[in-house]
């Protein structure tokens, strides 16, 4: 004869057992995007941008585009079109007038690669006018993260496919 405390623990046993075995696997994957952050440094009165990105992200997506010959982006040269195409992808405007960004450079560090932009300004900017479209076109669901560093602290936007310029206040 089965105690009613054996027959209570073979029962919570069977059904885990059924539970784990009924249940299916779960899978997840990284998301596509870019990470941006754009902050004024008042000792070099200018706009400082850095975007990150996964390397992988980045090779795979400049090589369907045609502007790597491998997805790999560890010569300088891929860094280098990297940081061309954001130029090219990235726009941003002071107070209703477009910004010509500087391209500093790119590298990889880790699993990430970096690119960095910057431009001089006589004034910190009263707004700040931010149209990310990297990869939006080539990678599906790429998305765009942009954070602005402000005098209320961090301002948060993201950017689909869809998805408009937006307008910064840096007060």
């Amino acid at each position: 004869m089965l105690s009613r405390r054996y027959f209570n623990s073979l029962l919570c046993a069977g059904g885990l057992a059924g539970a784990f075995s009924l249940s299916s696997p779960a899978f997840a994957h990284r998301e596509a995007a870019s990470s941006t952050e754009i902050l004024w440094s008042e000792g070099a009165q200018s706009l400082q941008i850095t975007h990150v990105m996964h390397t992988h992200d980045a090779q795979r997506a400049l090589f369907h585009m045609g502007r790597l010959k491998k997805p790999d982006l560890t010569p300088l040269k891929a860094q280098a079109l990297l940081a061309l195409y954001f130029s090219e992808t990235f726009s941003l405007s002071a107070d209703d007038t477009a910004l010509e960004l500087n391209i500093i450079g790119a590298e990889i560090i880790g699993r990430n690669v970096f690119v960095y932009q910057d431009v001089t300004l006589p004034s910190r900017p009263e707004n700040l006018s931010i149209d990310p479209y990297m990869f939006q076109g080539v990678v599906e669901g790429f998305i765009n993260h942009i954070d602005v560093h402000t005098d209320n602290g961090i301002k948060s936007f993201r950017r689909t496919k869809n998805s408009s310029a937006f307008l910064v206040p840096f007060d």
